[in-house]
């Protein structure tokens, strides 16, 4: 009927209007129909952030010191952080990483990032993948020291892993005492007449044990403490077999052997065994 009136009071209609004038009839169409589905603030325009129904601007979760890193962080396996619980200001300590970098040889430990806390402070183990042809099938271990520098004071170690975030106080006092490791030997007959094997076995009396030394007592003197080279490890304990010969007939000789913890202290009272003659 619009179209009727129109041509009936002189003007042109839209047939006679050309391209231009079907444009703005289609155009007039879309607004009227995008009306009638709510388009409440105008044809083409987005609804304003104050109308009614617009969406709620998106923010970004709080961050939190204890959170779990973001998944384009790749972290170690963790299953332990040893360290002992209680150092003087003037010593730094040891943590020992125990864990899994990776299911094969094409990932390795990329960094150790340190960061203070509000409390302490925060370790995580950074790993990284690396695309290659072949890789060894083998798992990769975590298996890292590193020392930290703490302030004086109860202080906070947190240790960040893929699995699971462990954390636990350090006491950093000028009378701060902890136990000495212990060390634990025992005599074996050996793979070969003539021979006897000696089991060294170190553990921590806080923290864990980072290495194992020996020396050879005698008719001769005593000679000078020596690593044990090739300890196994067992979480906190070290582990470790030695063959020697058997001294001769009417020779004495023993062993002695003494554990060494994270912290650099030796056991007090080394553990002593005397060998059989042959």
């Amino acid at each position: 009927m619009q179209e009727v009136h129109a041509a009936r009071r002189g003007r042109p209609g839209p047939d006679r209007e050309g391209p231009a004038g079907r444009v703005r009839a289609l155009t007039a169409a879309v607004c009227v129909l995008a009306a009638g589905f709510g388009c409440a603030s105008g044809c083409g325009e987005p609804p304003r952030r104050d109308e009614p129904g617009s969406a709620p601007p998106t923010q970004s979760p709080p961050s939190s010191s204890r959170g779990v890193q973001p998944d384009s962080v790749p972290l170690a396996e963790l299953d332990a952080a040893l360290y002992c619980h209680a150092i003087s200001p003037e010593e730094s300590l040891a943590v020992l990483l125990l864990g899994t970098v990776g299911p094969d040889g094409s990932w390795s430990l990329d960094e150790l990032r340190i960061e203070p806390s509000d409390t302490g402070i925060v370790v995580t183990p950074v790993v990284r993948h690396t695309r290659v042809d072949l890789a060894i099938q083998m798992i990769v271990p975590l298996d890292q020291v590193l020392r930290l520098h703490l302030e004086p004071g109860m202080q906070t170690v947190e240790i960040r892993g893929r699995n699971r975030t462990q954390v636990d106080s350090v006491l950093v006092a000028l009378d701060a005492g902890r136990p000495p490791p212990e060390t634990r030997l025992e005599l074996e007959a050996g793979l070969a007449p003539g021979r006897i094997l000696v089991h060294f076995e170190g553990v921590p009396g806080d923290g864990f044990v980072d290495a194992l030394e020996f020396r050879e007592v005698g008719n001769q003197g005593t000679a000078e403490w020596l690593p044990f080279a090739g300890a196994e490890r067992q979480g906190a304990v070290l582990l470790g077999s030695l063959q020697l010969e058997l001294p001769p007939p009417g020779e004495s000789r023993q062993v002695e052997a003494r554990a060494i913890d994270g912290q650099g202290v030796a056991d007090p009272t080394p553990a002593v065994v005397a060998l059989p003659t042959r």
